[in-house]
């Protein structure tokens, strides 16, 4: 969560809901995400993946570690970007 703020992101704790949803709502140039925050090689458990699957948004983005959630962040502001230049 702290790496995700120190990016520039809008952070949210979801993960005390208490229903199968994600664990962080994001917030990043203008568009939301659900992060789903796993530690080491865990996944996502059989009944988040059937919660997703009925999920009518957008997908879950599954996030492990600090490394993770920076490469995420930056492919998110190069597609912005590289769409700004285009118009």
């Amino acid at each position: 969560m702290a790496t995700l703020e120190q990016l520039g992101c809008s952070v949210r704790d979801l993960s005390q809901v208490g229903d199968k949803g994600s664990d962080l709502s994001v917030g990043l140039l203008g568009r939301n995400y659900d992060v789903e925050c796993k530690s080491g090689r865990e996944t996502l458990s059989a009944e988040q993946c059937d919660y997703y699957s009925a999920w009518r948004g957008a997908s879950v983005v599954v996030l492990h570690d600090r490394d993770e959630a920076t490469a995420w962040v930056n492919s998110i502001r190069q597609r912005v970007w590289h769409r700004n230049e285009e118009t």
